[in-house]
Formats: C-alpha cells, structure tokens, sequence
C-alpha cells in the first residue's frame, strides 16, 4: 500500500490506497515479523492500558509505497485497526475512547478540554527513518507528548486550528521495536472564547454547540526515508497548455544531501497512453531542511479531450478526465521513494465580469452545504458523506444527486470537506468552492485581532491541503467577513495563485480586484428576485438566497423559479441557502431527524416553522425537484414574463399558479429567452407551438446562436382564439439533433 496525498508539516495526508508491493526476500519479512511479534507480546504484558493491537505484525495495518523498502509507510493508529485509546476529560478520570469517531462529543463526553493516550509500538523497520505522527485534524488546540512512559513524556508538536492536517515528529523518542507512549492534549472550541464572548480560532459555526472537539478523521504512524517526498503542488495552464510541477524535497539527515527527481504521467481513466515527458531536476537539500524544487514546466499536447470538465450537461456514469503523476526520488544515485498526486487539466480564471473554465464562459449554479446541519463531524462519520456500502451509496450518490438536478457547483461552506469528499467532487465532475471556517455572521462571533494569526494559518493549511483537486475552482476566504479579507487573501495567494478567491457574503465593494458575492440581497426570507449587483470589471453574484424560507413547500420552489430569473441578468454565481432543509436525503441516509435546523437553534421565527421538510422517496418524479432541474437546465428556453409573475408560487410548492389573461383575437406577440451554460455548442434550435385543447395555433423553428455563459431573446406571435380557455404555449431547445429541454405548462387563459 502506499501513502495518498501529502505529508509534511503542513498537510499530512492520512488516507491509504491499495498498491502492489513487490517480492521481498522470505528470510527477511520472516524475520521481520518474528521481531515485531515477540516485542509486542512482552511489552503487552507488562504495560498499563492502553496497549498496542495484538494483531500487529511487518505486514497487518501497515501501508507500504510499492519499490523499494525504504519507502514510506504508514500504520493506522484507529480504534478500528485495534488500538486502544483513552481519554481523560478535563478534571476526569481515564476512559474509553474510540479515535476518531468524530471527537468526543459523538461519544458523550461533556467537556471543554480533554487528554487522549494510547500506546503504540515502533516498527523494527524504523531504524534509520524519520518517524511521525500525522493527524488529518484535531479541533482545535493541541499539544502531542511521547516518551517510553508517563514520567518521560516529551513535547513533539503543538497545533492550532480544526479540520486540517498536521505531523509530529517523533523520531529522537521512537525507539524502533519498543513501545511508545503518545499523549495529545486538547482544547476545544469553548477554551478560545474570550471575555467579550467571541472566539479566537476560525471555528466555522458560532451558531452550533455541535461543532466536533477532539481528534478527528485519523492518525497516523508515518515512517519515511530521512530524506523524503513531502508535498506535490501541480499547476496546470490553458493557452498554452503548460504542466508546471513543484516538489518539497525534506532533509531529516545530519548533513546536506545531493537528489535528483525524475517522474512520468500516466492516465487515472485509462484514456491516454502517450503523455509528454517529465523533465527531471536535482537540488541540494541542506541538513534539516526542505526545498522546494521546481521541475521545469511540460508542454501540454493532449488537447480539450484530457482537459477536466465538470459533468455538464448531465450524464450518468460521467467520469471526469484525471492524471497521474509519478514521482522519484534518488539521493547519491540510490532510489529512495517515489510519491503519486493526482490532478485534472483545467485553468479556472476571471475574464472582465465572468468566469471561464478552460477558456470557455462558465456560470456557476448550485447550493451551499453546511456539515453543522448535519451534525457533530458529519463529514468524518455519517455514512452519506463516506463510502459507498451495501445499505448506502454514500457521499458518490449525493454528488450524482447534486448534479442530476443540473447543479454545476457546490460551497462547501465552513467547514472543509474531507479529501475522499473532494476525491468523489474531482472524479465525477462538481465543481466545488473551498472555503474556511472564517466567520462573520451572526453579530461578528469571531475576533480577528485576537485570532488573527491562527485564523491566516487556518487559510494557508486548508488550501495547502486541497490545491491539488481541479473540482475546487474558487476559494472563499471567509463567510460574511469583510474585515480579514485584505490579509486572507494574501495567505491563500501565497501558496496557491491558481484560482479565484471571493469573499462570500461580503454585499460591499471592497476595492479594486476583490470579488464579493452578495447574500440576501431581498433580505432574510425574501422572494430573491433581484441578484447581484452588476458591474463590468469582475463576476457578481448571489450566492446564498430563499433562507429562512427554505424549508416550506413556497421556499423549495423558489430554489428554482428565482434561479432562472437571475440567470437571465448575467450573475456569475448564483447559489440557495439551503437544499438541504427541503431535501433532506440528496445526502444518503439522512432525513428530518438525522439534521439539524439552523433557524430553530437560533429560535428564529415561530416554533411552528422549526421543521425540515421529510425524505422524499423517490425524488426524481418530485414536482419541486422536476422544477429545479427545469430551471437550472443549461440549455433552456423561458418566457421570462411568465416566470416573473410566477416566480412566488404558493404555500404549496406549486408552479404555474397565475394564468396570464389573453383577449380573444388579438396578436400575441412574446419574448423568449434562449439559455446556453453548455461547455460547447453555439447553435440552440427552438421549436415552439402555441395551442388549445383543440388545435394548433401556431408553431415555429428558431434557430439562434447563443454564446456560451449567455443567452439571447427571441420574439414569437400567433393570433387568440376568438373562443374563451386555456392556451398553452410550448417550448423546446435542441443542440445536435438531440432535444436538450422542453415545457409545456406555460398556460395563459384566453378571454372573450
């Protein structure tokens, strides 16, 4: 097996991906095993609890790097995998814990601080390497001790912010073959409230008490050559196509070290066999340091086909376009390790008043998703946002929920997701905006002089952590904050300057070059008819909107009847609050009594409005959900005149709900509104009819080019019936022979 992502003192990946492992001398993994065995058996008779899994060896839960056995490896320090935690709750005794788990707080602890233990045994195959902990995230301060018992406990690490990844380096305490005992105090998100009631950390939800303390998501036993891979960063450039790889190159040896690194491109689908060639580089890595050492950039000559695009328009089993890069590392001639990082081909970039996606407009149309709705660690222990299994399809069945209802993007909002997340958001196409636990709602719970370098910290980590994913095409540097926005954009731009970065919920202009995405601009609970402010010189949007309507049947039709509108005046981002209120199980396995209502913890409004509306079990024949679909179709046709005057529905849910009044015999003349948020294709064909119950008023074929990201109006007339009842007008988009799109309830009431 070998390590996946990045490990280092800034990320530290913790997920393991199955890999073939070469054919070692029998003797030595003989020996091996004989070794790890009998230390484990003696020490696990003479020490206190916790103690190491009876069932380690050289072989079981260790994960090794295929090649040679200098290679990383990494050992799952879970309670699943058989270890033994404890923890110690602040003015406690030692108990059970399982790790992760989602923290304590999932296990019924009730505290504000606590101290983990466990025991863990040093590998005979350490000797000679750097040994590490790695944690994927502990919220939200901690201190790692480690020492041969409890009276020689020595600090290794300490570690400020929640959700992201960081290492402790244990290598002058790990004796190889003995045991080691680890300790890691933490503090939860209570301990960084201040006198004057706001919190110094970014703590992503200041309205929850929910929010996960405690270890999260997974720790690791990383054992890796003292000079070693630490962390991949791959850019990729659109016209034209470059591939520019930069490596972090650590030092853990006493003096400096000559390497060389060579590497080659392979396709994650399959789907290419020839790939450009790698340029290799060498480098001097001083005694105890890193570099970075930047290979020099690859043309690109794979063309559109390999470039990653978003699964738009909607297809089932859609993949999206991956590679793989390859990594070796040698050192004096000898080979030491090689390291995987998985990317997409794509450019994201602003041009004047909208984005483009590898040179072509995009409009982003989606949804936020909070995981505080969903409860305590959501993201790291709810079977819908995991791995499918046989009783649930798991997080990949969510992102094919989100974007059947031909949503094209996601924010995830506050609180990151985790790296299977975006995995899942990278292979089947949605796109994602990653965003920090920075926070400004509710009155400004958070001080940012206080936690001003922490909260820059949380920035820098958290997209150190996720640059590599092409699904991330806009960073968000806090929620409704205006205040850190100079400086946090600054930290995110000094380790990735390949994205956008917007302030969410920022409704002012903050100056030359910022991006601000507007929220509520109809206020809290308003009908959102009106969109984001426009301008020339960067996107505009509205990107949260219909909250706190959005669990009642009228809200969930607003999701979709004022999208349409708003797409109609050049929003470049447009996105509800919040889907999941109305539709509680797109997120498998959830429902009204599994989430949690954000307006009923803030007691906002009456108790009678404080539900979620319940499952819905076979979605895909819902009025509501057939609406959004409908309304956020990419290639569409809309009279927006009809729209608007049924753009509020009913308590109901319903749509239409007016019928526009027709005199008999008159010339209708009408405006339809040709959508095109294809990736390709100019030419839309519109094919209208107007009719009765009885007959065929009138029919036509338009053809019309609309660039891609915009629309155009096209103008139809026929002649009333002289005779009073309904007349329907009927639309449909074709591109391709293919018909795209078709409504047939635009209903106008025909007068005498």
């Amino acid at each position: 097996m070998k390590l996946k992502g990045r490990s280092g003192h800034g990320p530290g990946a913790v997920e393991i991906e199955k890999r073939s492992t070469p054919v070692l001398d029998i003797g030595m993994v003989f020996t091996l095993f004989v070794l790890a065995f009998v230390a484990n058996r003696i020490a696990a008779q003479s020490s206190e609890r916790p103690t190491p899994p009876e069932s380690f060896s050289a072989e079981a839960s260790v994960a090794r790097s295929a090649g040679f056995p200098e290679q990383s490896r990494s050992i799952d320090l879970s309670s699943s995998a058989g270890y033994n935690w404890e923890l110690r709750p602040e003015n406690g005794a030692w108990q059970p814990i399982r790790v992760p788990e989602g923290g304590w707080k999932t296990q019924g602890f009730h505290s504000d601080a606590g101290t983990y233990r466990t025991r863990i045994r040093v590998p005979v195959f350490a000797t000679g390497h750097f040994v590490r902990l790695a944690f994927a995230a502990v919220n939200f301060g901690a201190v790692v001790l480690a020492g041969p018992d409890e009276s020689h406990l020595q600090k290794v690490a300490e570690h400020l912010n929640g959700w992201v990844p960081f290492t402790a380096d244990l290598t002058s305490v790990a004796k190889p073959g003995s045991e080691l005992l680890v300790e890691v105090q933490v503090n939860g998100r209570e301990k960084y409230r201040l006198a004057n009631g706001r919190f110094a950390i970014a703590e992503g939800a200041s309205w929850s008490t929910d929010i996960a303390d405690g270890i999260l998501r997974g720790v690791e036993l990383q054992v890796l050559p003292r000079i070693h891979i630490e962390d991949v960063h791959i850019i990729t450039n659109h016209n034209p196509d470059l591939l520019s790889i930069t490596a972090s190159i650590s030092n853990a040896e006493d003096h400096p070290q000559a390497v060389d690194i060579t590497g080659e491109l392979q396709s994650w689908n399959k789907g290419f066999i020839r790939y450009p060639k790698v340029h290799s580089a060498s480098a001097t890595i001083p005694a105890h340091g890193t570099v970075s050492v930047c290979l020099a950039s690859i043309v690109w000559p794979l063309g559109p086909k390999s470039y990653w695009w978003p699964n738009v328009p909607y297809r089932r089993g859609y993949l999206a376009q991956l590679h793989v890069l390859t990594l070796q590392l040698y050192a004096s001639g000898r080979f030491i390790e090689s390291k995987e990082a998985r990317f997409g081909f794509r450019e994201f970039r602003v041009v004047g008043n909208h984005y483009e996606l590898n040179g072509v407009h995009v409009n982003l149309r989606g949804d936020n998703q909070q995981e505080a709705n969903f409860g305590t660690d959501a993201y790291g222990v709810k079977p819908g946002f995991g791995r499918p299994t046989e009783t649930n399809g798991g997080w990949p069945e969510a992102v094919n929920n989100l974007l059947r209802l031909n949503f094209n993007v996601m924010r995830i909002h506050q609180i990151p997701a985790t790296p299977y997340m975006l995995d899942v958001a990278d292979e089947e196409g949605l796109m994602l905006v990653g965003e920090s636990p920075l926070r400004g709602s509710e009155g400004g719970q958070e001080d940012w002089k206080a936690g001003h370098d922490s909260m820059l910290a949380m920035d820098r980590e958290m997209v150190l952590r996720d640059r590599n994913h092409p699904a991330i095409v806009l960073w968000s540097a806090a929620n409704e904050w205006s205040e850190p926005m100079q400086e946090a954009i600054a930290a995110i731009e000094q380790v990735d300057g390949t994205r956008p970065i917007i302030a969410d919920g920022v409704n002012e202009d903050l100056g030359h070059g910022i991006i601000n995405m507007e929220h509520y601009v109809n206020d809290l609970g308003g009908l959102p008819l009106t969109g984001g402010s426009a301008r020339l010189d960067r996107p505009y949007g509205e990107t949260e909107a219909i909250w706190d309507a959005d669990n009642t049947l009228q809200g969930f039709a607003w999701m979709a009847t004022t999208i349409r509108l708003r797409r109609a005046k050049g929003n470049a981002d447009l996105r509800n609050y919040v889907l999941n209120n109305a539709w509680p199980n797109y997120v498998p396995g959830e429902s009204a009594a599994t989430e949690i209502l954000e307006r009923k913890v803030k007691k906002r409004g009456a108790p009678a409005t404080w539900f979620i509306l319940p499952a819905i079990s076979d979605p895909w024949t819902n009025p509501n959900i057939k609406l959004i679909q409908q309304c956020y179709a990419p290639v569409a046709v809309a009279d927006l005149e009809f729209d608007l005057l049924n753009a509020a529905s009913n308590k109901n849910g319903d749509w239409p709900v007016v019928k526009p009044e027709l005199h008999a015999g008159q010339l209708v003349r009408r405006t339809l509104t040709v959508f095109n948020d294809d990736l390709s294709g100019e030419l839309v064909t519109v094919k209208w009819e107007a009719r009765t119950p009885s007959r065929v008023l009138r029919r036509g074929t338009i053809p019309v080019l609309v660039p891609l990201g915009e629309q155009r109006s096209v103008k139809i007339a026929f002649k009333a019936p002289t005779e009073s009842g309904d007349i329907v007008i009927a639309v449909q988009a074709w591109k391709d022979g293919v018909k795209r799109f078709s409504e047939d309830r635009m209903v106008f009431r025909g007068t005498d």
